[in-house]
């Protein structure tokens, strides 16, 4: 039932991108499942995000994540592994 439901919103993400205007409404969707010790997560994109990333081969450098990680300092936030886990749990 899951997928049956994953798979036509995937479809219908498909039909709001255009590629050829390099329009990308819809990134795809991602299923998390948890467990108390494990967590796992699936990404599904759509077609045409999949090519969007594959032909962009989109690298992030450290220096990005130094600097990511440095505004948030900067912002008074915490940075430890277990806030970093709290707040994508709340996304």
């Amino acid at each position: 039932m899951v997928i049956i439901y994953v798979n036509n919103c995937i479809l219908n993400q498909e039909k709001e991108n255009n590629p050829q205007m390099g329009f990308y409404r819809q990134e795809g969707i991602v299923l998390k499942v948890e467990t108390q010790y494990k967590g796992f997560q699936w990404k599904f994109k759509p077609p045409s995000m999949e090519e969007y990333h594959r032909l962009s081969r989109v690298n992030i450098c450290p220096i990005t994540l130094f600097h990511s990680i440095w505004k948030m300092v900067d912002h008074g936030e915490d940075i430890s592994l277990t806030a970093r886990q709290e707040n994508m749990a709340k996304e």
